[in-house]
């Protein structure tokens, strides 16, 4: 299972809108099957595993990271597919929440006569797939808000300047973030100001898949930038509909306004905070006045890493603790509904 989640995560920036899904088919004590999740229209993790396993997959276990879908979409159903392969046995990291699938799978191969284990003694194969599931479960995308900022709570210098607040590898840090979500948003305010390009690069050059890229203004904007899409919704609603395209992760770059309003709707959940050695003394706060609004007390920090000169910090803001919490207790009660 362990070596299943770590193929599913090198599809993160590929597979979406798809989950990224890990599979591997064990025959005795030997892997002879791998596969992850193709893009979107490509195999499924476990045709890829059980083509590469053969006639081997006969009588072997497969493990996947989410259980096997039913229905025919872009591709056949995977349950069918580990039928037809023979396999003895099937271990699950977590039910797939998506109505066409939501316990079918398992039911699907139980009635053949493959025994099916579902869950893990950890919850990793749920927090894997955390944006998947949330949208799923919630019909929101999972929101990651992103900010720069000097030691002393700035995001400009005072003369107003707000690019390259950060070093060159907390930038290549951010432009990781851009490829593994599917929507990148800013306000109108830093359009205007930075003309960002909001796009994922590596050596200066787009790199890989490409988020849609946003601009959320009140008052709209006519005509639209080139290449941007334009909304004038709340954060919740924008959110909303995002996921009703299908949209399973999003990254809110700023400003700091844009990104406060977000926060103040408890619609993130997560804070990407890039801390550099520097400090301006006067400029943007990072947080503005509104986030008097906004209780970041009761966030807790996840992760501290340093990125060149600077620091990341990785905080799972409130709302994103009760979603996590409502997610693992969802996870849970299908463990015993599936056992």
């Amino acid at each position: 299972m362990r070596r299943a989640l770590a193929l599913g995560r090198r599809s993160r920036t590929t597979a979406p809108p798809n989950p990224w899904v890990g599979a591997t088919v064990v025959a005795g004590d030997t892997v002879v099957g791998e596969g992850r999740t193709s893009k979107p229209g490509g195999a499924h993790a476990e045709v890829q595993a059980l083509q590469r396993a053969g006639d081997r997959a006969r009588g072997a276990t497969l493990y996947v990271t989410l259980e096997p879908c039913v229905h025919y979409g872009r591709t056949p159903p995977c349950a069918d597919a580990i039928v037809e392969a023979g396999v003895a046995r099937v271990v699950v990291g977590t039910i797939d929440p998506d109505g066409r699938v939501l316990g079918k799978g398992v039911e699907r191969l139980r009635a053949a006569g493959v025994e099916v284990t579902v869950g893990w003694p950890t919850m990793e194969p749920v927090y894997d797939l955390l944006p998947y599931l949330k949208q799923r479960l919630y019909g929101r995308p999972y929101a990651i808000g992103k900010i720069a900022m000097s030691l002393d709570g700035r995001v400009s210098d005072g003369s107003g300047r707000s690019k390259w607040v950060t070093g060159p590898a907390a930038r290549s840090a951010s432009h990781r973030l851009r490829r593994e979500a599917q929507a990148v948003v800013v306000g109108s305010g830093t359009l205007i100001a930075d003309a960002p390009e909001l796009t994922a690069r590596r050596g200066g050059r787009p790199y890989g898949r490409q988020p849609e890229r946003w601009v959320l203004s009140r008052a709209g904007l006519d005509p639209a930038p080139p290449g941007f899409r334009v909304a004038s919704d709340e954060p919740g609603a924008f959110l909303a509909k995002l996921a009703g395209e299908g949209v399973i992760s999003v990254l809110v770059e700023g400003g700091p306004t844009l990104v406060g309003s977000f926060l103040a709707e408890n619609a993130l959940d997560e804070l990407a905070i890039f801390v550099a050695p520097k400090v301006f003394g006067t400029g943007r706060p990072a947080f503005p006045a509104a986030a008097g609004e906004i209780d970041l007390s009761c966030g807790r920090f996840e992760s501290l890493r340093r990125v060149g000169d600077d620091l990341w910090i990785g905080l799972r803001t409130a709302a994103g603790i009760e979603t996590l919490s409502g997610i693992e207790e969802w996870s849970g009660a299908q463990v015993r509904r599936f056992a």
